[in-house]
């Protein structure tokens, strides 16, 4: 293929979307790299596929892997508080974006695709270098967040010590202005998203939505149960209120008396 561009890819922990991209880059053969924390693609050592099981594995060569573990090890070994917690990914996030900076002169990509946190390090040495920055802001603009879990904590002052993002420091809150002030391409999983960004951002950087998405889902007949089934409920996610789990709390006191039961399956906040 003529003037393929050739990606590096960057992100600490992975996700299913970002499996989803290398695995499309890889297809069309415009992965060059991909930096992670730990990680183990096709091929690896069984040592390290047997340490990074399903969660951390890529389906991806894994010599086209750089790690970066030590960070992330000392992370998930840690005991404290969430505010301890949350330092440690922080320092696991710029570890990384130093590691990509060390690398980036040796592989000189045409596009490095980066997240959030993650890359205003290695973004500035991109702009050097000629290679392009591709953003990808998963959640709202800080600013957004902050201002609506403020009004979350005036509604539920109890449950303000799981708002996390309201607490997040200065130095923290400028490498991500300096991300977006350096990307050449910010992509968001929704318009809400997009419309949080500064607007003298998005004047002057190409934006796109690519949606968050799941398979098809077929039509469904449901018929009516018996009155004395249960209604089984299950919410998965961080346990706090940015997710909404106080209101879930006072909708199921509403529903006292219901045929109706709860699980939660998450990361207590506090």
């Amino acid at each position: 293929m003529k003037n393929l561009q050739k990606f590096v890819v960057s992100h600490p922990t992975g996700n299913t979307f970002v499996r989803a991209l290398l695995n499309q880059l890889k297809n069309q053969n415009q992965l060059e790299k991909f930096f992670t924390s730990i990680g183990a693609g096709e091929g690896a050592n069984p040592l390290i596929t047997s340490f990074c099981r399903e969660k951390r594995s890529y389906a991806i060569p894994d010599k086209m892997i750089s790690r970066q573990w030590m960070p992330e090890v000392a992370r998930l070994l840690s005991k404290g508080d969430q505010a301890k917690k949350r330092q440690r990914a922080d320092r696991c996030f710029k570890a990384l974006d130093k590691k990509v900076s060390s690398e980036l002169t040796t592989l000189i990509p045409k596009i490095l695709h980066a997240y959030e946190d993650g890359c205003s390090s290695s973004f500035s040495l991109a702009k050097e270098l000629g290679v392009q920055c591709s953003y990808e802001l998963p959640i709202a603009h800080w600013a957004t967040v902050r201002r609506l879990l403020a009004e979350e904590a005036e509604r539920y002052p109890e449950w303000e010590p799981t708002l996390e993002s309201t607490r997040e420091p200065e130095e923290k809150l400028f490498r991500k202005e300096e991300e977006l002030r350096l990307a050449d391409r910010i992509t968001c999983p929704s318009k809400f998203v997009l419309d949080s960004i500064p607007l003298e951002i998005r004047q002057k950087t190409p934006c796109q939505i690519s949606p968050f998405g799941s398979p098809p889902c077929e039509a469904v007949d449901f018929e009516r149960s018996p009155k004395n089934d249960i209604l089984k409920l299950l919410f998965v996610g961080s346990m706090s209120q940015r997710k909404g789990l106080a209101d879930l709390f006072e909708a199921l006191k509403l529903l006292k008396g219901e045929p109706v039961s709860l699980s939660i399956l998450g990361q207590p906040s506090m």
